[in-house]
């Protein structure tokens, strides 16, 4: 990465794809939880914990990167953690559940492909 901007930008999107993963007390566990409720954020959280531990197999081995494995180990430790019950468990109206999925939308456009190489 050449310029600091480029670099500046990339670690925001990253650490924003790393909020809205849906899973525990991350951002998107919490649109999950909402939109989806108890059951479905409990399976995506597990998901997300396994595709992880697949990735950072995968990161390791093509771009001799170990970092992922630091993400899958948190993951493991939020699906300990229950997610807290709301106070108010109506169901949403479509403009909540229109922003769940922008969250979605930001989740997937954030995504960054290109890991952090060590040399």
């Amino acid at each position: 990465m050449g310029n600091a901007f480029y670099f500046a930008a990339w670690i925001g999107l990253l650490v924003t794809a790393l909020n809205l993963i849906p899973s525990g007390q991350l951002d998107g566990g919490h649109a999950i939880f909402a939109v989806l409720g108890e059951r479905v954020h409990w399976w995506t959280g597990r998901i997300a914990f396994v595709v992880m531990a697949v990735l950072s197999i995968v990161g390791w081995l093509v771009y001799n990167s170990p970092s992922g494995f630091l993400i899958a180990v948190l993951l493991a430790v939020m699906l300990k953690i229950r997610h807290p019950v709301p106070w108010d468990m109506s169901p949403l109206d479509a403009k909540r559940k229109a922003v769940a999925f922008l969250t979605l939308v930001i989740f997937i456009l954030c995504a960054m492909p290109f890991p952090i190489r060590i040399s």
